[in-house]
Parts: structure tokens; sequence; C-alpha cells
């Protein structure tokens, strides 16, 4: 089948061994011809090696949260404002310990706003 053939194209290595410890070391990436990429790059973030903190910059992502009215909280439905009051008394807490949770339920069940009223609220 295909498959194995893909397989038998994997290295032959430990499987403890991390995908990035072998990076440049594969044969693949040994044999291959590199020569039509070098010195292509010549953006000056990539020479500096700030790239990636110029891309950042120029494509901020607006992260401020909405401003809810406590009030909000009361449009929740029963399962919600359990999951709402959870999170809230536990924060609320002295020395709150980790808080683990698991919001599931299909598209539309309000998943989003609660989290985005959680995060107003905190």
């Amino acid at each position: 089948e295909d498959w194995h053939e893909l397989a038998r194209m994997l290295p032959d290595r430990p499987l403890e061994e991390e995908d990035i410890d072998i990076l440049g070391r594969r044969d693949i990436d040994i044999n291959y011809d590199w020569t039509p990429h070098v010195g292509r790059y010549t953006d000056d973030g990539i020479l500096n090696g700030d790239y990636w903190k110029q891309r950042k910059a120029a494509n901020r992502l607006d992260l401020d949260v909405d401003r809810q009215p406590l009030e909000a909280r009361d449009s929740l439905n029963r399962h919600q404002r359990l999951v709402y009051d959870t999170v809230m008394d536990h924060f609320l807490t002295r020395e709150p310990s980790q808080l683990l949770l698991h919001v599931d339920g299909g598209g539309g069940t309000g998943k989003s706003y609660l989290i985005n009223l959680l995060s107003a609220h905190l």
C-alpha cells in the first residue's frame, strides 16, 4: 500500500528522538540542492533576526476584552451560569489552586459568549 512506501521513507531512528533534533541532518535535507535558495531571502528583518517581531507588530490583533455589565450574567442559561459561577467563585478565593474546565457544546450554544463574558468580568 501507499502508506507502507511512505513509512519506508522515514528515517530509521529511536521513537524517543524528537523531529526537531534531526532537522537539517535528515537524508532529505542533506541530499537536497539548497543552491537556488541561498541569498534569495534578503529582507532586513530576516537578516537581522527580528523578522517575526516586525511581522507581529505590523499585524497586531485587537485582543481587548469588550466591557460587559455585571447584569449580562443574567442572560446565561443554567449550564453557562454554573460554569460562570464556578470560575468567578474560584478566582475570588484568596489562594486559588489550578482550575481545569472543559467547555463543550455544538456551534451556537454560547461557548464563546460565556468565555468572553468571563474575560470581561475577570
